[in-house]
């Protein structure tokens, strides 16, 4: 027969137990929204800096080594984002309006995949306000691989997904 104080000492073993799991549970889905919430905050920071266009901070957002893929052209590493950024500069207008956005932390926190929706609107530099083009330029998706570093969450691969692009003619 089992005394009441052995039973008491492994009910309070399996509460201490249940209790420990129940904190690290919480802690890690605080870490995971921690993650989620900065690299949301990095696929708006840059549709707003591009807008602008701010070539030095685009290239910050992304790793030294990342990738983004534009409608069949690679931009590989962060001086060619940076460059691609930079041509455009003194051009034309762009407003990305960014809406959906998913992203899922990978285990252990240390890197996320994310799906952004995304309408890009073009237009003259000159003589601002303008009409509102009748058009987007495209409707698409970002498809990004973010990685956690001291400098928060960064893009290491970015491809565009057209789903929808004008028609000509």
């Amino acid at each position: 027969m089992i005394s009441k104080a052995r039973c008491l000492k492994k009910a309070l073993v399996r509460l201490t137990v249940l209790c420990a799991c129940c904190v690290w549970g919480m802690a890690h889905a605080a870490e995971n929204d921690e993650v989620a919430a900065a690299c949301s905050q990095t696929v708006m920071d840059y549709a707003f800096y591009r807008d602008r266009p701010d070539a030095d901070k685009v290239a910050e957002l992304f790793t030294p080594d990342a990738s983004m893929s534009l409608l069949g052209e690679v931009f590989a590493g962060r001086g060619a984002i940076r460059d691609r950024v930079a041509a455009g500069a003194g051009g034309a207008v762009f407003r990305h309006l960014i809406s959906t956005i998913n992203i899922v932390v990978n285990e252990g926190g240390l890197g996320a995949q994310g799906v952004s929706y995304v309408t890009v609107y073009r237009g003259s530099a000159s003589d601002l306000p303008q009409p509102l083009p009748d058009r987007a330029m495209a409707i698409g998706e970002y498809h990004d691989r973010f990685v956690m570093s001291h400098n928060g969450c960064q893009i290491a691969e970015r491809a565009f997904v057209p789903v929808f692009l004008p028609q000509d003619g």
